[in-house]
């Protein structure tokens, strides 16, 4: 009888090593998996990199070390388990944010303190940051020219440029330095060649402002998200009324746009 109970204990602690093996290669995937969807930090995809580093140790509950100060050495016969986790947490979230950091920007960056002593992951991702404050503002100089001297090229379609150029306007929002509406607007107006100089004569007749939201157009005429301006009843009857005729295929110079100017509202 005792044998059997023996046994049968030596059987359960096996079966939980293996469980736990498991859990743990199961774990270890999970990361190299998100590892692979981390863009390396590269000097210009900081908040990027950042968000998506945090992200992986979240969701792999390897977070601790960044959210909560290493806890204090346990008393005799306490629980270990707080400090094993935090431990744990520390050593991963400093291999995921090193294994995803080029080589060139990783040997910039302290890995000890003042002391001699490592730094922690909460500390190391601080000297990142840190380090990152000043190329933040190169970057945001470099959407800036880039925003100014955009050209539409006819390669893709109207309203995917101009959600590119709102992209970049977003971008800059992000790191505190956003630029106007009426700004963006003159940006994209300049950045349209001269078949759609209709367009933007139309734009400032009407001395309407081109509205985005979350991302998406809105009809320039009524400010709508259900249609654009060259399908707005209201643009249609303001033309009317003009004596304009409508033309969805509008052309100017023999040329026939990818898109007719009333699709870039």
């Amino acid at each position: 009888m005792y044998c059997g109970r023996s046994a049968l204990g030596v059987f359960r602690r096996i079966l939980t090593a293996r469980l736990i093996m498991s859990y743990k290669a199961t774990n270890v995937n999970v990361v190299a998996s998100y590892l692979n969807n981390i863009e390396p930090l590269n000097g210009a995809n900081f908040h990027e990199w950042k968000g998506k580093v945090i992200t992986c140790l979240a969701w792999n509950d390897l977070d601790v070390a960044l959210r909560e100060d290493k806890p204090a050495a346990p008393a005799a016969g306490a629980s270990t388990t707080p400090n094993e986790k935090w431990d744990r947490s520390d050593r991963m979230a400093l291999m995921v944010m090193m294994q995803t950091i080029s080589a060139g920007i990783k040997g910039d960056i302290p890995t000890k303190n003042a002391q001699g002593i490592d730094l922690n992951a909460k500390e190391y991702l601080a000297k990142i940051e840190e380090n990152f404050k000043s190329s933040s503002k190169t970057y945001a100089s470099t959407l800036i020219m880039k925003l100014m001297g955009s050209q539409y090229n006819g390669q893709s379609g109207i309203r995917e440029h101009i959600l590119n150029m709102c992209d970049m306007a977003n971008r800059l929002k992000e790191m505190h330095m956003g630029i106007s509406e009426g700004l963006l607007v003159h940006f994209i107006m300049t950045s349209l060649p001269q078949q759609y100089d209709a367009f933007k004569i139309n734009y400032n007749t009407n001395k309407t402002v081109f509205v985005t939201k979350g991302g998406k157009m809105l009809c320039s005429f009524c400010d709508s998200p259900k249609h654009l301006q060259k399908a707005c009843p209201g643009f249609k009857e303001w033309l009317k009324e003009q004596g304009i005729p409508y033309d969805p295929n509008y052309k100017k110079g023999g040329g026939k746009p990818k898109s007719g100017w009333w699709d870039s509202s």
